[in-house]
C-alpha cells in the first residue's frame, strides 16, 4: 500500500482501529442526549421492543382468545410470522445495501426502514384490530404475516443509526437503546392486563390502538430527525484533529503528484 492510499483510508475513521495506547476522552453526554437522532432512535427501540413483546409473548394468547385455534394451529399460527420475518429481513437487508452501493444516502436508507417499520406495522395491527375473525383465521395469519414482513425492515432502520450515529461511542449508545428498549418489552405487561378482561376482539384492539399510537408517533420523529451518517459530537477530540491532519496530508500528496506530473509533461515537451 503506498503512502497516498494509506493517508486516504486513514482519513475515514470508521475505519481506524484503536491501537494500545488510544486514550478515550469522556463520553459527550450533553450532546448525545440532546441530539434529535440519536433521542429519535430511543423512541423506536422503545417502540419495536413493544410489537416485539406482543409478538413473541402476546401473540399466542391472542390467537387462543380471538381465534379459538387449538394447540396444533395456535403454535403454527405463531410460528409463520417469525419465519416470514427472518426471510424478509435477509432479502431487505441485501436489497438496501445494493441500493447504498448505487448512491442511496445512508440517511435515506435508515429513515426509509424504518418508516416501512412503524407505519406499516401501525397500520397493519389497527386492520388486525378490525378484521381478525374466528371464522376467517387465515386472514389474521396474512395479516401477522405481512407485519412480520413490515417489521423486518427495522434492521436496516433505527438499529443500524444506532452503530453509526457515533462509532467512538456505540457501547453507549447501545447500552442506552438497550434501557428503552427493555421498557419498551415490559409495557405489553401494564398495557394488555388494562384493557384485555374478557378476551374480546374488542379489548385486543385498544392495546393494538396503543401500540399503532406509539409506532406512528416514533415514525414521525425519526423520519425527521433520524441519521445514518456519523454525527459532529461523536468523534474525539484527538480524533477530529488526527484526521483533519490527515485530510491535509492526502491534499498535500495530491498537490505534489499534479505538480509532478506537470514536471514531467514540461520535461518531455
Amino acid at each position: 500500500m503506498g503512502e497516498r492510499e494509506r493517508v486516504y483510508l486513514q482519513s475515514f475513521p470508521e475505519l481506524q482501529s484503536s491501537g494500545k495506547n488510544r486514550r478515550f476522552g469522556i463520553p459527550p453526554f450533553k450532546s448525545l442526549l440532546t441530539s434529535p437522532a440519536f433521542l429519535s432512535l430511543l423512541l423506536c427501540s422503545m417502540a419495536i421492543n413493544m410489537v416485539a413483546s406482543i409478538l413473541q409473548i402476546y401473540l399466542p394468547t391472542f390467537l387462543k382468545e380471538v381465534l379459538f385455534l387449538s394447540s396444533v394451529d395456535n403454535g403454527l399460527f405463531s410460528a409463520a410470522p417469525p419465519l416470514i420475518q427472518f426471510l424478509s429481513k435477509m432479502m431487505w437487508s441485501v436489497s438496501i445495501d445494493h441500493f447504498k452501493t448505487r448512491g442511496l444516502s445512508p440517511t435515506v436508507a435508515v429513515k426509509l426502514s424504518q418508516g416501512i417499520t412503524n407505519f406499516g406495522s401501525a397500520v397493519l395491527l389497527v386492520a388486525i384490530g378490525y378484521y381478525a375473525d374466528c371464522t376467517q383465521p387465515y386472514i389474521a395469519l396474512a395479516l401477522f404475516c405481512l407485519l412480520g414482513i413490515c417489521f423486518s425492515t427495522a434492521t436496516s432502520g433505527f438499529f443500524t443509526s444506532m452503530v453509526s450515529l457515533a462509532p467512538s461511542y456505540t457501547g453507549i449508545i447501545t447500552s442506552i437503546s438497550f434501557v428503552f428498549g427493555v421498557t419498551g418489552r415490559s409495557l405489553p405487561s401494564i398495557v394488555v392486563p388494562y384493557f384485555n378482561k374478557t378476551g374480546s376482539l374488542e379489548e385486543w384492539r385498544n392495546v393494538f390502538f396503543v401500540t399503532s399510537t406509539l409506532l406512528v408517533v416514533s415514525g414521525i420523529i425519526f423520519v425527521l430527525f433520524g441519521s445514518g451518517h456519523p454525527q459532529k459530537w461523536g468523534f474525539e477530540p484527538e480524533q477530529k484533529k488526527s484526521v483533519q491532519e490527515q485530510k491535509i496530508d492526502l491534499s498535500n500528496l495530491v498537490a505534489a503528484n499534479e505538480m509532478g506530473s506537470m514536471m514531467l509533461e514540461t520535461v518531455d515537451a
